[in-house]
């Protein structure tokens, strides 16, 4: 009976424990259940050994050069790639944009057009280059929100780049889709990726080394076994065992601060800032040829490996380019340019340039000649007819082809009940309300970033970038009855780089008053001018009226390109326009703005077709006079000031 006993109390100590372990494996920190999986992976291919890298257990050096697969045409990528090559660089850079990949919660895509991660991966491996992939979360970029979804913001609670369990559980899921894609491409399974980077700039940033820990053992757990590393810029940080790299421009001393906290693993530039990136009323910013070339021919002199950002910058279509605060440019607000040439070696089309030839002889004296293959032909280009745009909408006419919202007060754009819970996260967002009796004085608050107000449809008053918030002196007569008030709000792109305003929500985020009064019962519309969108209004022929030579906007024209040829690439002039967007054949070609220094768009040949092209623009406030829009061979990028 003694034995019966002792048994069943080891089997109710037996059942206790389980439940234990069952409880410690539900409450588990989201990713830490296959930490150990690593430990029986094979061994990385590229390692370090003192001072320099070893890959396959030989002496390699990184010649990298970086190109974002979401700012280049997947036609283009082969031609750009082969072009990195050819100047000499043996490896490809890129970063990972988690905001296209994963428009709405659990809602992912990896395989429509520039999206195809894994096929610019291969494509890379095609050409013998090798893939150094940059997966963030955060990846700044000049990127809306550093890549982050705008749907993060709809948490009111929300806390970026940090353990808050409602962004560290959207990073395992977002990770959980990515990594089965990239882990097949990692060198020691047969793929190009040599080296994945942990977080993005976080010196910069925090400190907090528990969150850079746990991305770490995120990729750690997911299967990644290539090498893993972090970059900084302004503060070069130790985080644990992870190879430290550093980012500079013209501070050639960071190689000794990097030195300082990792004395005895390989000097990396992973970021040498080859030009720069451009913000809408500021000057076209250049890095000198000469000044480039001495500074990458040092940093190669001392045995470092390099990352030319950028080597193509390529363009932020579409409205997904990013902004900066005032703590990095004495600026309250400063939103980046459609262009992202970056004045990189290669152009934003692809083009060779002086910088591009000066760094292909300094590489040969670093890497094998016979490892460089001829020069590839350059991209063809087409100064194609002027355009007159003969038929035109007004904006308050499209409103019927999106989701109307009804709500008491303005809502942002990311909390709109639209997108499977995702809001709007990109465009326009128009506010509209019926207000009665007469009115003298109108108050509007918490406009992000632009609006234009309108009273029966008509523009009254344009609340510009870094406003705000407006005051308008209506004074109606006693006899008004009643008008619609319409505000049409641009988002300009969230911040993607520094501490504020991290909550970048846009839209109208304040209120409206009117004689003291608040606003309230309002119609909000989306307006994201999506590639569907334009193309159901593009086939409304009965909405279409013939343009007059000019009317107030906000107003969308349209007119037709005839190519009697194969396309070719080509850049669109709007002179004389004002501001607003370009959409070729339903695709968003980027914002314009006549305050520069951007002065013409990029047109890729893919987009276009043989025969008949739909040409439609949104134009904010006023087109040119005789509704012409033209073509060039070469850029207009702005008046170049040089960087020191």
């Amino acid at each position: 009976m003694n034995c019966i006993r002792v048994g069943r109390r080891g089997l109710i100590v037996l059942f206790i424990v389980v439940l234990w372990l069952i409880y410690r494996y539900a409450h588990r920190p989201p990713g830490k259940a296959r930490n150990q999986q690593h430990a029986s992976s094979p061994a990385a291919s590229l390692t370090t050994f003192g001072r320099e890298f070893r890959l396959d257990g030989k002496p390699f050096r990184i010649l990298s050069g970086a190109i974002h697969y979401f700012r280049v045409l997947p036609e283009y990528w082969h031609n750009r790639l082969e072009k990195l090559k050819g100047m000499g660089l043996n490896t490809v850079e890129t970063y990972v944009a988690w905001n296209i990949h994963e428009p709405e919660p659990g809602n992912f895509d990896f395989k429509t057009g520039m999206r195809d991660i894994a096929k610019f991966v291969r494509t890379a491996q095609s050409l013998g280059l090798h893939v150094i992939v940059r997966p963030g979360p955060f990846i700044c970029a000049e990127w809306d929100m550093g890549g982050l979804p705008a749907w993060l913001l709809r948490d009111p609670h929300m806390k970026l780049r940090t353990m808050y369990r409602g962004f560290i559980q959207a990073v395992d899921h977002f990770f959980d889709h990515l990594m089965p894609i990239l882990v097949p491409l990692q060198r020691v399974k047969g793929g190009p990726i040599i080296a994945v980077q942990v977080e993005n700039e976080y010196g910069s940033y925090g400190e907090d080394s528990e969150y850079v820990m746990y991305i770490k053992e995120a990729l750690l757990s997911r299967g990644i076994i290539e090498l893993l590393f972090t970059s900084d810029g302004a503060g070069v940080k130790p985080w644990g065992e992870l190879l430290q790299t550093v980012n500079f421009q013209k501070n050639i001393s960071s190689i000794n601060k990097l030195l300082a906290v990792q004395p005895d693993r390989p000097v990396t530039v992973m970021e040498f800032w080859s030009g720069w990136f451009d913000h809408w009323g500021e000057e076209h910013s250049v890095l000198t040829t000469d000044k480039a070339v001495d500074r990458i021919g040092y940093i190669l002199s001392v045995g470092g490996s390099i990352n030319l950002y950028m080597f193509h910058g390529g363009t932020n279509f579409g409205f997904m380019n990013g902004a900066n605060d005032g703590k990095l440019h004495n600026l309250k607000y400063a939103p980046t340019v459609t262009s992202y040439d970056y004045d990189s070696p290669l152009s934003e089309a692809g083009d060779a340039t002086e910088k591009y030839m000066k760094l292909r002889e300094l590489i040969l004296k670093y890497a094998p000649s016979q490892s460089l293959p001829p020069l590839p032909s350059v991209v063809e280009k087409i100064a194609y007819k002027s355009v007159r745009m003969e038929h035109y909408v007004e904006l308050i006419h499209i409103t019927q082809f999106t989701t109307v919202t009804v709500s008491d007060k303005p809502i942002s754009m990311e909390r709109l009940p639209i997108h499977n819970g995702a809001g709007q996260a990109y465009g326009f967002t128009l506010y509209d309300a019926r207000v009665s009796g007469a009115v003298s004085k109108l108050k509007i608050f918490g406009v992000k970033d632009r609006g234009i107000v309108m009273v029966d449809g008509k523009p009254v008053k344009t609340i510009e970038l870094r406003e705000n918030a407006a005051e308008i002196n209506l004074n109606f007569p006693s006899t008004f009855t009643s008008f619609q008030l319409s505000i049409l709000i641009e988002n300009c792109g969230r911040v993607n780089f520094g501490h504020l305003p991290w909550f970048e929500s846009k839209g109208l985020v304040g209120s409206v008053d009117i004689d003291g009064k608040q606003v309230s019962k309002w119609n909000i519309f989306p307006l994201e001018f999506d590639t569907h969108f334009m193309e159901t209004i593009q086939m409304k022929a009965d909405m279409w009226k013939s343009a007059p030579s000019q009317s107030p906007g906000p107003i969308i024209y349209k007119g037709t390109l005839t190519i009697d040829v194969t396309p070719k690439d080509t850049f669109v002039s709007l002179q004389g326009w004002v501001k607003g967007a370009v959409f070729v054949n339903g695709f968003n070609l980027g914002r314009y703005w006549n305050i520069g220094p951007q002065k013409t768009l990029y047109v890729p040949g893919p987009l276009l077709k043989q025969g008949r092209n739909t040409l439609m623009i949104l134009e904010l406030h006023t087109a040119s006079s005789d509704l012409m829009v033209n073509f060039k061979t070469t850029p207009d990028l702005g008046n170049p000031t040089e960087r020191a």
